[in-house]
């Protein structure tokens, strides 16, 4: 049992001289290639006592090494203490593929979490904006919608806030069928959000992908683009059938009435000029039907009307003729 204990030093230290001769012999031997060792670096390599040799090999970017040991049979690939990055994803956020992909191939759990920011491997190489390492971790079947970190954020909205330089990564995931409506822990739809940031690119790419142009409760996207005064944003959306007619939730305002709420009178023009005020029409747009009178023909809302005087004209025009 002594020698047992005495290899297993021998492996430490073979390990931190990165001596690839030491760490086979000491493994032939007998040393546990799972065995822990204390050692110092800057975070995610701080200073700990529960890491283990392998951990220590990926973060020395000991390529030799770490071949060495997942030629052992009873390695545990993912072994790491509750609050501490697997040998995985330090592999990740060092943005070393050949090592990432060697551990992969040995049986690396893709979806591991970190520990303690909760992040998964797949989070951790979106927000290096390695694209090469996402398609790496998808294709050893990374969970594309598992939502991570702090924050629950799923991997395509991760990708999505920093759509401006990660486009490529947003395509990626949602070729791998990622959830175009995707949420995050505070219920927050992807496309919702980047009409927010006017990230136009990604909302003409969820689009694609069949997102709801609507929203969902609480968060329809083009309220959020009116608010932000992003014409650009619904325009694009309204080409894939979004309605800024809708009411939004629990009110009878229109997207025109959100805009106006925020001073953009001439967005919230512009949105008042998109409504189809013909009868025909009548039953199919209109914020509520508390904005209808009985033969159906949808009202504005008042501050829209007091800013849009030629309306008033088209629709006193309309009632004449329903008189009639």
């Amino acid at each position: 049992m002594l020698n047992v204990f005495v290899f297993q030093d021998l492996l430490v230290n073979a390990v931190k001289a990165r001596d690839v001769t030491g760490v086979t012999v000491a493994l032939q031997k007998g040393a546990d290639p799972n065995t822990t060792c204390s050692w110092k670096c800057s975070w995610p390599q701080a200073t700990n006592t529960g890491d283990t040799v392998l951990y220590y090999a990926v973060v020395q970017q000991d390529t030799a090494v770490v071949k060495a040991l997942l030629r052992e049979e009873n390695i545990n690939i993912d072994k790491c203490d509750d609050d501490r990055p697997t040998a995985l994803y330090n592999a990740i956020v060092n943005s070393n593929y050949a090592i990432a992909e060697l551990l992969l191939l040995k049986g690396a759990n893709p979806d591991r979490s970190s520990g303690h920011d909760c992040n998964t491997p797949l989070r951790a190489a979106i927000m290096k904006g390695n694209k090469q390492m996402v398609a790496l971790l998808l294709q050893h079947k990374a969970s594309v919608d598992l939502a991570s970190g702090h924050y629950g954020r799923p991997p395509l909205f991760e990708a999505m806030l920093r759509a401006w330089k990660q486009l490529g990564i947003c395509q990626l995931l949602l070729q791998h069928n990622a959830n175009p409506d995707a949420k995050d822990g505070y219920g927050r739809p992807t496309l919702a959000v980047a009409a927010k940031l006017g990230y136009l690119g990604i909302c003409r790419l969820l689009l694609q992908h069949n997102a709801n142009p609507n929203g969902i409760r609480g968060y329809n996207s083009i309220y959020i683009a009116a608010r932000n005064c992003r014409r650009d944003v619904i325009e694009l959306i309204m080409e894939y059938h979004g309605d800024p007619q809708l009411p939004l939730d629990g009110s009878s305002h229109a997207a025109a009435d959100v805009a106006r709420a925020y001073g953009h009178n001439d967005l919230a023009n512009w949105l008042c000029k998109q409504r189809k005020l013909t009868y025909r029409d009548a039953e199919d747009v209109g914020p509520s039907g508390t904005y209808r009178n009985e033969s159906g023909l949808v009202f504005f809302h008042i501050s829209s009307i007091l800013e849009n005087l030629s309306m008033i004209s088209f629709i006193l025009t309309i009632l004449y003729q329903l008189e009639k």
